[in-house]
């Protein structure tokens, strides 16, 4: 496995070396080879672990991460629902794709950052897909909250995508750091009266 961001980056290019081969065409300047998925449960639920919990919370969160990455990168393209994947299926694609998985434990929540490429491979080909990580995605991530508190883990629910309105979505943008798309509303409605 890599160690450093450095190694990463070299990796990142040799794949796209690769892709260009493959392809027999130039990957695209503008082309993402690869993605960023930070996992942070809440400080204040991390903090009452024991070292070896907050590393057993990390470890699955990467799991649940990487069951989203492979559902995503199975079913872009396709009309089907990332609930439609078989979650072994899922985590052996998202496994794949990772690149490298970085643990932090040196701020107030340990958590996982999880360097994965958007690959898909059509008929053998493979091909950066930039817009893999769109709401579809988000909205999968979301659950990774779900499927954590059903491992026993005590997680916020995030925001959720799939649900969400347009205007929602816009508000969630909007809303500074640390703060609920709710909470930034009610702020905005109090600077108002």
């Amino acid at each position: 496995g890599y160690t450093s961001g450095q190694e990463v980056i070299e990796h990142a290019q040799r794949r796209l070396e690769e892709i260009s081969k493959a392809t027999g065409k130039k990957v695209r300047k503008d082309a993402v080879p690869l993605c960023a998925t930070i996992v942070k449960p809440s400080a204040a639920v991390i903090q009452k672990l024991t070292r070896e919990e907050q590393i057993a919370m990390c470890r699955a969160s990467v799991e649940e991460a990487q069951i989203v990455i492979g559902a995503r990168i199975l079913t872009y393209g396709t009309k089907k629902k990332l609930s439609e994947i078989d979650r072994a299926e899922a985590l052996e694609r998202g496994k794949k794709a990772t690149v490298m998985v970085a643990y932090h434990f040196d701020e107030g929540a340990p958590h996982p950052h999880i360097f994965w490429e958007p690959i898909t491979w059509n008929d053998g080909v493979p091909k950066t897909e930039a817009k893999i990580h769109d709401s579809i995605f988000l909205g999968g991530l979301n659950k990774i909250a779900v499927r954590m508190n059903e491992r026993g883990y005590d997680f916020k629910l995030a925001f959720d995508y799939e649900k969400a309105t347009e205007e929602q979505i816009q508000e969630h943008k909007n809303a500074p750091k640390g703060m609920s798309s709710l909470e930034y509303k009610q702020l905005k409605r109090d600077e108002l009266n």
